[in-house]
């Protein structure tokens, strides 16, 4: 009787503390007409008609439900053997498990807002709740001491529990927690003893690596860093490689640049015109990957976002390391922020329970590099074969936040990116260690690349200018103005705190190639062929493919639309350079939602959820076929060659300064324009505007 008087108050208490999250969570989506948005788009009746999909959800409600039961268990159990062991009455036992519940919800509520400040809850507690008023430092602090005295209330249960299990008194229930406990300690440090055998390969073909950063700027690491970014680890590497300075990618979004990586082809000769493209449609008849595995390789891909990385086994991948895809990555892997999950999700019981969220940039809020390095090491298995391996780190893509000890989020996307940047130099320097320490760095090529650039709200991120204009006046005003990325959200100085030379994010102006430049540098380890140098000439993610395969004295794929780099790596005489070479640029759907410094999710749903269609039998989500030829016929496209740029804007809605005559004040307003060119010379800077597709 006594155990279920105790049991009662810790169970209401629980079910009380999960119906205040839900109701806030409903009522913040209420607040957002999100709920409204997915109801009414055609994705919702394939949700709910998909078997694979309910699998999912039921798995993640259970999870829920085991994670709280686990919850009360754990309290009631403590409270019970420490009533026990110092022989209270049941009135003072059940209170303390009261006691114990508040301090340990306190625990789980600061942890939260101190480990994951751009939690809802966290916002909702430290800004809504207490107006700012108490400091991370304090978070920590106050968590600590809620869960010191949880430490000390267990250390009390575990005492009782060890002097009942010798006089063999309720054997079952200490037997369980006791057995509870050291499946925790065993799984803690099984990672420790992770296998000591070297990845050594008898083959004669070498270990090739492919290293790839999401939206990392070449500005902001190596030789041309201007923004006094801390990264040692990558510029070591790009001082001791053949660093191409000059490295462009033809669709600045990830899926048609990882694809372009692996097949040395342009996005509209794979069909890969953007990210969520159905797999279905793509040519990948030929792949690097495919190549590679019919003489002898194993193939890896990994990645730490699956919502905008479409890569798949069908690039010819033995094996695709990451969290789990599909649309409950972006259902489950969004609104899975929860106080007592969240501290969970990092965790090697957050990889079992949480499959969505373990180790996916998607949830940004919980993403925490180390577990995407965990998962790297745990499913990379030692082999006799050569290993080609591509791995893409997403933690200099969007959202720009990377969790930062005692650090809020900043307000300003450039100190928000720096950061990331930063945090990516600790994780190459991890990797390389890892690769290093498994053998792997013994007869390889290493290439390190971004998959595109980002724009991000700076002067000269596009590369146009009104100074350096020469042409007709009235034409200028076809080019829409930006602001730049300090400025406030309301502002309206349009003189100093807005330009045609501004842009933001990636894959949707072609007129900055700060979105369009990646990086890439070519390293062998053991191979004794190359020797570290810049090289300044124009080059394309489109020669990775022809350059390993040249390398190798493999024949091409067929229809290869890049050239190998082989005798820049070789430092010969014989160098592309010396031809004529065309690089040709496009761009992917983009919405003015999505080309600011501060997104709001709901109001990019509302624009873009009526483009996606769900496939109910796998659970993916892609862009509907249908609509791809009205979203192709709004890309803007470039060519670049002798320094010369020239790009079709196509007709579109740009925001311009207007004069409001009812309200007699100037405003911005989004207006039809039609299509031009530009022609640009990127020596020089010097550039012009055509008003229609012959003026050049």
């Amino acid at each position: 009787m006594q155990k279920i008087t105790i049991l009662k108050p810790i169970v209401f208490l629980t079910f009380f503390f999960i119906a205040w999250q839900l109701l806030f969570v409903w009522l913040n989506i209420l607040s957002n007409n999100m709920l409204e948005t997915i109801v009414s788009s055609s994705i919702a009746l394939s949700y709910l008609k998909s078997t694979i999909i309910m699998r999912q959800l039921i798995f993640f409600i259970l999870a829920q439900i085991f994670l709280y039961t686990l919850f009360i268990w754990i309290i009631w159990y403590i409270a019970l053997s420490t009533g026990e062991l110092f022989h209270w009455q049941n009135k003072h036992t059940r209170f303390f498990g009261i006691l114990l519940w508040m301090i340990t919800i306190i625990g789980v509520m600061t942890a939260n807002c101190y480990y994951f400040p751009t939690s809802f809850f966290s916002d909702l507690i430290s800004k809504h709740l207490l107006n700012n008023h108490i400091s991370l430092l304090t978070y920590k602090i106050a968590s600590f001491l809620m869960f010191f005295l949880l430490s000390v209330a267990s250390i009390f249960a575990l005492m009782n529990s060890f002097h009942k299990m010798y006089w063999k008194k309720n054997l079952i229930r200490h037997s369980l927690m006791l057995g509870f406990l050291l499946m925790i300690v065993v799984v803690h440090f099984m990672p420790r003893f992770h296998s000591s055998i070297k990845l050594q390969t008898t083959s004669s073909y070498p270990n090739i690596i492919i290293i790839g950063f999401d939206a990392l700027r070449p500005d902001f690491i190596g030789s041309q860093n201007t923004f006094n970014t801390m990264t040692p680890h990558l510029n070591d590497f790009l001082k001791t490689s053949v660093h191409f300075t000059q490295a462009f990618t033809p669709l600045a979004r990830t899926t048609p640049s990882w694809t372009t990586i692996l097949t040395g082809r342009y996005p509209q000769h794979t069909f890969s015109s953007g990210n969520n493209i159905s797999t279905s449609l793509l040519d990948l008849s030929e792949t690097l990957p495919k190549k590679l595995k019919n003489i002898g390789y194993e193939t890896i891909y990994a990645t730490d976002d699956r919502r905008y990385n479409g890569i798949n086994k069908n690039y010819g991948f033995d094996q695709v390391i990451g969290p789990s895809t599909g649309v409950n990555d972006f259902i489950l892997g969004t609104f899975n922020d929860f106080p007592l999950s969240n501290l969970i999700v990092p965790t090697w019981l957050g990889k079992i329970l949480f499959p969505f969220n373990y180790a996916n940039h998607g949830d940004n809020i919980t993403y925490r590099a180390n577990n995407f390095l965990d998962l790297i090491q745990e499913n990379v298995k030692p082999s006799k074969k050569p290993l080609f391996f591509a791995v893409h780190f997403n933690l200099t893509g969007w959202p720009f936040y990377c969790y930062r000890p005692n650090a809020l989020p900043d307000e300003d996307v450039v100190n928000n990116y720096k950061n990331c940047v930063n945090e990516a130099d600790e994780v190459f320097s991890h990797f390389l260690t890892w690769l290093e320490q498994e053998g792997l760095l013994k007869k390889t090529i290493v290439i390190l690349l971004s998959d595109h650039g980002v724009a991000l709200g700076l002067p000269h991120d596009r590369v146009i200018s009104l100074e350096k204009y020469h042409g007709n006046s009235v034409f200028i005003k076809k080019i829409p103005i930006v602001k730049y990325h300090n400025t406030p959200t309301f502002n309206f100085d349009f003189i100093h705190d807005y330009g045609i030379d501004a842009s933001f994010g990636y894959g949707g102006d072609i007129l900055s190639l700060k979105q369009t430049k990646t990086i890439l540098a070519i390293k062998e380890y053991g191979l004794g062929v190359t020797s570290p140098y810049d090289v300044n000439d124009y080059v394309s993610l489109l020669d990775i493919t022809p350059t390993l395969l040249d390398l190798l004295m493999i024949p091409p794929l067929n229809d290869n639309d890049g050239t190998s780099l082989k005798p820049y790596l070789l430092n010969s005489s014989m160098q592309p350079s010396k031809l004529q070479r065309i690089f040709y640029f496009e761009t992917s759907f983009s919405t003015p939602e999505i080309e600011t410094d501060r997104i709001i999710i709901n109001k990019l749903l509302k624009k873009v959820i009526y483009l996606y269609s769900l496939d109910p039998q796998t659970g993916e989500i892609f862009i509907n076929p249908n609509l791809l030829p009205a979203i192709t016929r709004q890309k803007q496209h470039a060519t670049l060659k002798n320094n010369m740029l020239r790009a079709y804007m196509p007709s579109h809605s740009i925001l311009k300064v207007e004069w409001d005559k009812q309200a007699r004040k100037k405003k911005m307003a989004y207006v039809t324009t039609p299509g031009y060119q530009v022609l640009v010379n990127l020596q020089t800077g010097q550039w012009h505007i055509y008003p229609d597709a012959t003026g050049i």
